[in-house]
């Protein structure tokens, strides 16, 4: 992972995913609080795989650079990668949608609580701390909330050779990324790109990573 100027990314205009004013305004309030967690994932060219609706906000608030991590895809990989990196990068269930998930939220807490927390200042963003760790512990005690369909989806973008950071807190907590941690086991990965951030953070990062959605 590694800082680039934003000017240096650039959108995907057949990027289907839609984006509502309150989700637009959730994630602005995220970026603010949190930073970037999850690193954009971009094409060598800076063409967007992955975070169209971070950087357009990104851009509102003034952030001057962001994280990346650069993949090679084909073109023919490249369609319909915003789906797969929407399925992936949430802890969604075979069932799940942005939808459902949000209405599971009380957005009203959620943003006392984001509220409380200070500004992040500067952009040293948690996505440059990704180190690769062993992956049994991160699911230890997870077993319970695996499901084959989301673990499969988990698995495409890892067969495309793209790794996917899983996001647990300093004290060990997984805020996001099981499915990508079941997919990896399944396919004899015993380590795996871990973001960690400070216990604090981590109720309210675990709610903008996999709630807040947009839907396509």
């Amino acid at each position: 992972v590694r800082n680039v100027a934003i000017s240096q990314v650039y959108p995907d205009e057949s990027n289907p995913r839609k984006a509502d004013t309150v989700r637009l305004g959730l994630l602005k309030l995220s970026l603010k609080k949190l930073g970037y967690i999850q690193p954009l994932f971009v094409t060598k060219e800076g063409l967007l795989l992955s975070g169209h609706q971070r950087t357009k906000v990104s851009g509102e608030i003034g952030f001057k650079q962001v994280p990346v991590i650069v993949v090679g895809l084909t073109e023919e990989q490249r369609r319909g990668i915003n789906l797969v990196f929407n399925r992936a990068t949430n802890d969604f269930t075979a069932f799940d949608t942005g939808s459902k998930a949000a209405g599971r939220l009380d957005l009203e807490d959620l943003i006392k609580a984001a509220e409380a927390l200070p500004d992040f200042e500067g952009e040293q963003w948690f996505a440059l701390n990704c180190k690769t760790e062993p992956l049994a512990a991160l699911v230890q005690g997870e077993a319970e909330r695996y499901d084959k369909k989301a673990t499969n989806m988990a698995l495409v973008p890892f067969r495309m050779g793209i790794k996917i950071p899983i996001v647990a807190s300093q004290s060990g907590r997984l805020v996001n990324g099981v499915y990508r941690a079941f997919a990896a086991l399944e396919s004899g990965e015993t380590s795996w790109p871990v973001i960690r951030i400070p216990d604090a953070q981590a109720e309210v990062a675990l709610n903008f990573l996999n709630y807040l959605s947009m839907d396509f």
